[in-house]
């Protein structure tokens, strides 16, 4: 049926042009816009996930700026602590030289002191953009990643990673503790044990010889707690016990050059008398046996053992940052201090103590240690300090805690090396080992942690890429198929106008009937 006021087809043909016009018009915004998903209209959970996608890549940008702000930062102070660790191996040599008896101390000494000058001034200038790695031990924190998780509920979260790494102090500075803010519980303080037999010494008391004929000789044992160390002395018919105690003295300062287990060890006397000297740390007897019999040959007397105060710090609570611990340790102008970081466990403090205190300690002969002597394995939380030597009067080692303090100066003990003296020149030498090897730790430190800024610096630059692919795989448009789609569609508005046209048309046909 034909109609004057309806025109079915018109309205179909119509319907079927604005169609292909709102698919062209889409085709077209894609070609433009080069995205399939430009806005949330398009499709709403693609473009919401595609956005935060997006806002995670600009945040990526901005850490990648902060791991190279990081990595520039740390070498510069890694490139400092090498200079300081070279300088500080031209001073050894220095100190090497003042050893002899031919030299002229004092103009070695003027070395010295230029390059303990150079030393602070490497150390006053290792900045970058005002941070200086190498004053103070404080945490520093270098924004590494974001990390993007969703709860059960749908609940997005988002938190940060950080690459943490410790200011490494290569100061000159005194420590001190601020007694003000509270002792730290839990911590037992110094007491003082009896190391027994920490000097063996053996003089000739009966007898004017070491009847040896036959026999081939004798045994020195030194029993450790690691094993026995057993020293065989050839002897002559006849040999006074002068000379066989001059053949013991060699033989173990010969075994004392050679021994690991030794090390610490001294062996001094004169005429008939062997005087073994301990570390203050290893207990141990020694015997000189003969004719097979393991019994103490006669024209040697017996053993006297003169006895060593050593003390012990033990720790028995956790580490807070800013907790300070002290040993004040007779004979040093200044107490040891250390101060806690976020980091530290009681472990790395006591280890730190022990490392300080050897280092401070090397010019009036006091040592430390951490762990049980027997096993230092066993407790890495005890630390225990000895003085060198027979002689305990007027040493006094005792503790202190407290919540803030301020620690010495990594090389703190660089000021007292003096080599002006043949003894100065002697401490100086055990002191600057303990100095190289402060500056050696804080380069490798500083070097360890620029590669895990490094090796973060590309795993963030190839998240990016990864970020910015699937981002493209979501909302980019495909634009082969858009130009061919597009051809197609402009063939079908073709059509479509064309068809309308011709619907368009219908109602004059009915004029035809009324002719």
């Amino acid at each position: 049926m034909s109609s004057l006021l309806t025109n079915n087809s018109a309205m179909v043909a119509l319907q079927t042009l604005k169609t292909i016009n709102k698919n062209m018009g889409e085709v077209q915004n894609q070609i433009s816009t080069g995205k399939r998903i430009a806005t949330a209209r398009d499709n709403a959970a693609l473009w919401g996930i595609s956005t935060t996608m997006q806002t995670d890549v600009t945040g990526f940008k901005a850490i990648s700026e902060s791991l190279s702000l990081g990595s520039a930062t740390l070498s510069v102070g890694r490139d400092a602590a090498e200079t300081i660790t070279s300088l500080l191996d031209q001073m050894k040599g220095k100190i090497v030289a003042a050893q002899e008896d031919n030299v002229d101390r004092n103009k070695i000494q003027t070395d010295v002191d230029a390059l303990r000058v150079q030393i602070a001034t490497v150390t006053d200038a290792a900045q970058f953009n005002g941070l200086n790695l190498l004053q103070g031990r404080e945490q520093v924190q270098i924004l590494s990643s974001l990390n993007r998780t969703v709860s059960d509920a749908g609940v997005p979260t988002v938190t940060d990673d950080q690459i943490r790494f410790n200011k490494q102090d290569l100061t000159r500075t005194a420590g001190s503790l601020d007694a003000t803010s509270g002792t730290v519980t839990g911590v037992t303080a110094l007491t003082a044990t009896n190391a027994a037999a920490q000097t063996q010494t053996m003089t000739a008391t009966t007898g004017t010889t070491a009847d040896a004929a036959g026999e081939g000789g004798f045994d020195f044992r030194i029993a450790l707690a690691s094993g026995n160390i057993d020293i065989t002395i050839d002897t002559t018919q006849g040999m006074s016990v002068n000379d066989l105690a001059a053949e013991i003295r060699a033989s173990v300062q010969a075994e004392i050059d050679g021994n690991a287990a030794l090390a610490g060890f001294t062996v001094s006397g004169d005429g008939a008398e062997v005087i073994l000297t301990g570390n203050g740390f290893d207990n141990f007897t020694t015997s000189l046996q003969g004719n097979g019999t393991g019994a103490v040959v006669g024209g040697i007397g017996e053993q006297t053992a003169t006895a060593v105060d050593a003390f012990s710090l033990a720790f028995d609570t956790e580490i807070v940052a800013g907790q300070g611990y002290q040993i004040n340790v007779a004979g040093l102008d200044n107490p040891i201090i250390y101060q806690a970081t976020a980091t530290d466990t009681v472990a790395t403090v006591a280890s730190a103590l022990a490392a300080a205190v050897n280092t401070a300690g090397a010019a009036i002969g006091v040592t430390a240690r951490v762990g049980d002597p027997a096993d230092p394995a066993a407790d890495p939380t005890l630390v225990r300090v000895a003085y060198s030597g027979s002689d305990p009067a007027n040493r006094e080692i005792s503790s202190a805690s407290a919540n803030e303090s301020t620690a010495n100066g990594g090389l703190f003990a660089l000021e007292a090396i003096d080599v002006s003296t043949k003894e100065g020149a002697e401490n100086a030498l055990a002191a600057i080992e303990g100095l190289i090897q402060t500056a050696i730790s804080a380069a490798a430190a500083f070097g360890s942690a620029q590669g895990r800024i490094q090796t973060q610096t590309e795993f963030v630059s190839k998240l990016m890429d990864g970020f910015t692919s699937g981002i493209g795989v979501l909302v980019d448009a495909d634009m082969e198929a858009a130009s061919a789609r597009l051809q197609a569609l402009q063939v079908q508005q073709q059509l479509g106008i064309q068809a309308l046209s011709i619907a368009n048309q219908s109602p004059q046909n009915i004029l035809a009937l009324f002719r």
